[in-house]
């Protein structure tokens, strides 16, 4: 962190996905002007792969021909030190499933009136992208990933669609088999048949069903019988789970989420329409200003906290150290030459990165993605004997100077200093090396599936999960136990390495057998 990279700052990682990582940055220029962006890059054990590399580019091209208050919007695009990149708009805010995580720890409710302008924005979003125009005329971009994870929904009321990772356009071939996360697939994704626009209504539909009852739709133990409740068409619905639910709100998200394409709305705008029409008839306030206080009202002083984070995160920067450098940014360099057929995942799991403070997550890996959507707390606190600064390495013993005989000639005098630098720079480099290894300091990020779980290090206790630790010295060996209820006690071990600093151990705990 900290790390300049062309114009940019980086601050913070937000996210890790299956394909690409999130870090929140700061864009600094001439004057002091800086404002804060989203760099997505692909990870280290992608990069180089065409078809990563040509998903990416994908990805680039088809968020940058949208231009719509409901898309999130690209700034820039490039390649440094061979590594793709992309630079987003930063929205100050929650996904949708963290709004979900949030509402059911503090038992707030986020309200109808909120879930429905989240979910017309929405459509209005995807009625957008269906009628994009590109270079080449008509795109008709399929998203082929509309879920809470890829809404975010920012603090002054903004909604705005995140991740165009596996969109697609329409009648166009695309490698890689069908991507995107089986709880939000429609039907006919499912079944690998030809996809239309209809499929991101059935998406949004479900989107619509979790966010006005708090719960998971489609979600099951296992993908097979995820995907089998999918194709079945058989849920819950909303009036059998809560009587007062609203019969209109309950006949849109049946229509959405038609088994039978042909009998779900035509487009994503006329949901949208729906909808309002539904919030006029029940006198709701869909303004942006409304869905703002009502997150004031759910996140309370938190909002304010976050936003000294962003502040103090600015004030970190200096913004005119970019004054005189003039560094720009290399343009991004053609992608004819990525081609080629490799096997992409179906559907990468994200990983939250919890950080000591608590700048929202963002895009890819917001929320838990497994289950359902269980609490997320990060837990702070010090191992044992490794709260303050570690005591200084002993001093490393260096050999002796070479000490060359008395030159008998002028060149013999030069070449006798040379050597005498040679191996006293040598000597030098050694011990630096062998100090920063000893001060170099990491972390590691634990977390369970599920989550709560009890985390020892031995015998002490060093957190529930999921949480991270801090100031860890590289070289740091820990014997972790995962303990948890009605769960088997499991083992793990991991270390702080010089070239992985910090890990992330994730253990999906097995059930006691009775």
């Amino acid at each position: 962190m900290g790390i300049k990279a062309g114009r940019y700052i980086i601050l913070k990682k937000l996210a890790e996905g299956g394909m690409a990582e999130i870090h929140l940055a700061r864009r600094v220029s001439y004057g002091g002007f800086g404002r804060f962006t989203v760099l997505k890059q692909l990870l280290p054990q992608h990069r180089g792969r065409r078809a990563y590399e040509k998903l990416f580019a994908a990805e680039a091209r088809i968020a940058a021909t949208l231009d719509h208050p409901n898309v999130i919007s690209i700034h820039d695009l490039g390649k440094m030190d061979n590594v793709f990149f992309m630079a987003m708009e930063y929205v100050h805010g929650v996904s949708g499933a963290q709004l979900m995580q949030k509402v059911a720890r503090s038992g707030t409710p986020i309200g109808l009136a909120s879930v429905v302008r989240i979910v017309s924005c929405m459509g209005d979003a995807l009625h957008h992208c269906a009628h994009a125009i590109g270079p080449e005329g008509a795109m008709g971009i399929l998203h082929n990933d509309v879920s809470p994870h890829n809404i975010q929904i920012g603090f002054d009321g903004t909604v705005k669609l995140l991740d165009f990772g596996v969109a697609t356009e329409m009648g166009k071939k695309t490698t890689g088999g069908r991507r995107g996360k089986h709880a939000y697939m429609s039907p006919e994704g499912i079944q690998k048949e030809p996809l239309d626009h209809r499929s991101d209504v059935f998406s949004l539909g479900i989107v619509l069903y979790e966010l006005a009852l708090n719960r998971r739709l489609f979600k099951s133990a296992t993908p097979e019988e995820t995907m089998e409740r999918v194709t079945s068409g058989v849920y819950d619905k909303p009036t059998a789970i809560d009587s007062q639910f609203p019969a209109g709100l309950e006949e849109i998200i049946e229509r959405a989420i038609a088994v039978n394409r042909d009998e779900r709305y035509p487009t994503a705008q006329a949901m949208a329409d729906d909808l309002r029409a539904f919030a006029d008839a029940q006198s709701m306030d869909l303004r942006r200003v409304t869905l703002r206080r009502r997150l004031g009202t759910v996140y309370g002083e938190d909002v304010e906290r976050r936003q000294n984070e962003l502040l103090l995160f600015a004030r970190s920067v200096n913004e005119n150290a970019f004054e005189e450098s003039g560094t720009e940014l290399p343009a991004m360099s053609p992608t004819s030459d990525i081609d080629g057929e490799e096997s992409i995942p179906i559907e990468p799991t994200p990983t939250p990165i919890p950080q000591e403070t608590s700048i929202d997550a963002y895009a890819e890996g917001t929320g838990n993605l497994s289950g359902e959507f269980d609490i997320l707390t990060t837990a702070s606190f010090e191992i044992p004997g490794y709260g303050k600064d570690p005591t200084p390495p002993p001093p490393v013993e260096t050999p002796p100077p070479y000490i060359a005989p008395p030159p008998t000639t002028r060149t013999g005098f030069f070449i006798a200093a040379i050597v005498a630098a040679i191996v006293a720079g040598g000597a030098w480099f050694v011990g630096e090396r062998a100090g920063r290894l000893h001060t170099e300091m990491g972390s590691v990020y634990v977390d369970t599936n599920p989550t709560g779980a009890r985390v020892f290090n031995g015998d002490a206790l060093l957190g529930v999960t999921p949480f991270e630790t801090k100031r860890l010295p590289v070289g740091t060996l820990l014997r972790l136990r995962f303990q948890h209820d009605s769960y088997q006690t499991q083992h793990h071990t991991v270390s702080i390495l010089p070239d992985r600093p910090h890990r992330s151990v994730f253990m999906a705990l097995k059930k006691t057998i009775p």
